[in-house]
């Protein structure tokens, strides 16, 4: 049984594909907490300057994780890395938007824009991953 779970998980099925992307994700999300705490508090940098510095690392260990364990996909490094840093820069465009659109409300309104960006960046992101990034012929189909 254990060995059928490993040849589903590397397989091409869509659920386990996304099952793959969450956990890539996480790996990502922890990758950014951890260096932004570290330069924070550790090494003493502001806050905004720490937490950039994380996100510029995090996403390298984002990409070569969707690249090689999300969709497996073998093709063009140098294209889908301009694509995926686009898609890096309306994540973060749509988060302050959100963040920019709510902002009327408030403090409460801040936290609303927040977590409509958590809730739709990983959507969003998946589908464009799916759709215009990874989009090798060189990967499992499915």
């Amino acid at each position: 049984m254990t060995s059928r779970l490993a040849e589903a998980w590397r397989g091409s099925s869509p659920w386990f594909r996304l099952a793959r992307f969450l956990l890539v994700g996480a790996a990502a999300s922890l990758t950014y907490l951890i260096v932004a705490a570290t330069l924070h508090r550790l090494l003493g940098l502001d806050k905004f300057v720490a937490s950039l510095l994380a996100y510029g690392i995090a996403i390298p260990v984002s990409f070569i994780g969707h690249k090689k364990v999300t969709f497996r996909d073998g093709g063009d490094w140098a294209g889908q890395m301009v694509r995926f840093a686009l898609l890096q820069a309306v994540n973060i465009a749509a988060v302050l938007l959100a963040v920019y659109v709510t902002e009327p409300l408030g403090e409460i309104g801040y936290w609303i824009g927040l977590l409509l960006g958590v809730a739709l960046m990983p959507l969003t992101s998946f589908l464009a991953m799916h759709f215009l990034i990874f989009i090798s012929h060189t990967r499992p189909s499915g």
